[in-house]
């Protein structure tokens, strides 16, 4: 399938889930990920759910990294540049909603480079066998995962345990190295850093 048949496919499956499903599927795995993964004292930049579109909730899983500790980092989304940085955050309470229902950071003091994080944990719609992703069609995180350093672990959450056939790939595509699942988790041996 192409990404624009994916996008429409997988959200449509989304939005039939509840928020208690979306929760268990969430919960699932953030399972598998903190017993494969070791993030303590890790520097994890951690998307935010977008509610709306049910994503997997995120916020369970930062919670589990303020106590392991983890040193967590936000993205705040410029569209117009087709970029995202990462910030700290002091407090959840600290946190708006963008016009495109992102939560994000208020506080935009303490941004790190891309290069100072150990593990990025990606969005994603869909993903194929050998760790390619579908976004929301942006390129954000294609984009931002080259500035990372060469051993940062780029990890993709799916709520649903299916691998598809993506179609359409380009050069601008960048492959994960792992995807936590309901189920498990995925290792990719397809790497983009050379």
């Amino acid at each position: 399938m192409t990404k624009k048949e994916l996008r429409v496919l997988l959200k449509r499956k989304r939005s039939l889930l509840t928020t208690d499903q979306v929760n268990d599927l969430s919960s699932k795995c953030f399972s598998h990920l903190l017993k494969h993964f070791d993030l303590k004292n890790k520097k994890v930049g951690l998307f935010l759910p977008i509610i709306d579109s049910n994503e997997p909730n995120t916020f369970l899983l930062y919670n589990e990294l303020v106590k392991l500790p983890a040193k967590t980092f936000f993205p705040v989304t410029n569209l117009g540049a087709l970029s995202i940085d990462f910030y700290s955050l002091s407090s959840l309470s600290n946190l708006s909603v963008s016009n495109y229902g992102i939560p994000e950071p208020n506080e935009m003091e303490n941004k790190i480079p891309p290069d100072l994080l150990d593990v990025l944990i990606v969005p994603l719609l869909a993903i194929n066998k050998k760790g390619y992703r579908v976004g929301y069609g942006k390129g954000l995180y294609d984009s931002f995962i080259p500035l990372c350093k060469k051993n940062t672990c780029t990890i993709g959450i799916s709520l649903f345990n299916e691998v598809f056939e993506i179609d359409d790939l380009n050069d601008f595509d960048i492959p994960l190295n792992h995807c936590v699942f309901p189920d498990g988790i995925k290792k990719y041996s397809q790497s983009y850093f050379k």
